[in-house]
């Protein structure tokens, strides 16, 4: 009956509003035309350009974002609070190109091609506290981890890292932090994973087709139809977007050609469960895609686009909106 209930509820579409050049609706100042288009009330802008192919995104607990680039890691800050980094410089620069981040306590960790990697690292400052140290090897034949595809579980008792497959099927592993123990916990294709702040729950691409929760019976499988590859998840914990997108699932779509281009998409969601199907979001990634996503301290999305080698800024600004806004675009 619950799953009925779901698919009955991810038939109903929510709409808001056909994408459009950043900084529509009213939002002062001058419209970037590198940026994607973004819906009525949204701005895209550059929160850092120049970056060597920029990849998975980590937000520290300071407002600090960590992003992995072609030979390592670099930080970037907003000092001035202007939505624009003013701080850019290395972090981590001994290890091959990161394909995954994660943050437990005074430890970064650092997927890549080879290892999972532990960095001694306090936030706030603008350096590790030394050399990374390889904690874990992959398990043999499970393949390499999908870029993005690494995170803690909610009390930061197991990881869990997204392996592209081989002699073992490809799916989600998970270990301790000190890399012990490694076991399949979901075969599960083509997997890039997201955890949903309020209940914990791991949320997963299967195939790009379709995001499943492993291990929870109750939840239905949620049908993407996505463009192309899903290159990232992130769901949406902060309060400052409209309310219906507050706690939203938000999926970075690579494109697959002409007539399925780049796109971000989201996935409505309430007391931690999907509600209604997949809606197209950020669309015109003009020679870029989206290839990693998370929700910055100040309640933005920043997508890391790696052709173009920027880091965009989606933020919602509309000073004629209700304490709880929505967005202008009038429904049919």
């Amino acid at each position: 009956m619950r799953r009925q209930l779901l698919a009955m509820a991810l038939a109903l579409p929510i709409v808001l509003g056909t994408p459009r050049p950043a900084q529509a609706g009213g939002d002062p100042g001058p419209v970037d035309p590198t940026a994607p288009q973004v819906p009525l009330n949204f701005t895209a802008a550059a929160f850092a350009r120049g970056l060597d192919h920029p990849g998975p995104i980590l937000v520290l607990p300071n407002g600090d974002v960590l992003v992995a680039v072609r030979d390592g890691v670099s930080l970037l800050r907003d000092a001035s609070a202007s939505g624009t980094a003013d701080v850019e410089l290395p972090l981590v620069t001994d290890l091959g190109r990161p394909l995954g981040l994660a943050l437990r306590r005074d430890k970064l960790y650092v997927a890549t091609a080879d290892a999972l990697h532990s960095c001694t690292y306090f936030v706030g400052r603008q350096r590790t506290g030394g050399h990374c140290r390889p904690v874990a090897t992959w398990p043999e034949g499970a393949g390499i981890p999908v870029r993005g595809g690494l995170a803690f579980n909610r009390d930061e008792t197991a990881l869990y890292v997204a392996l592209s497959g081989g002699k073992e099927p490809a799916g989600v592993w998970t270990m301790q932090p000190d890399g012990k123990g490694a076991h399949l916990h979901a075969a599960l294709g083509g997997t890039a994973l997201a955890l949903e702040p309020t209940k914990g729950t791991l949320w997963v691409t299967e195939g790009g087709q379709s995001l499943v929760a492993p291990g929870d019976k109750v939840l239905a499988p949620v049908p993407l139809a996505a463009h192309g590859p899903v290159t990232g998840l992130a769901f949406y914990g902060r309060d400052r977007y409209p309310k219906e997108l507050r706690g939203a699932l938000f999926v970075a779509e690579g494109g697959d050609g002409e007539a399925a281009p780049p796109r971000i998409s989201y996935v409505p969601f309430a007391a931690a469960r999907p509600t209604a199907a997949p809606v197209p979001f950020v669309t015109g990634f003009q020679h870029g895609r989206p290839d990693a996503l998370a929700a910055s301290r100040d309640g933005a999305l920043l997508v890391a686009d790696e052709s173009r080698g920027t880091v965009w800024r989606i933020a919602f600004r509309c000073g004629a909106c209700t304490p709880d806004p929505v967005p202008a675009a009038r429904r049919r």
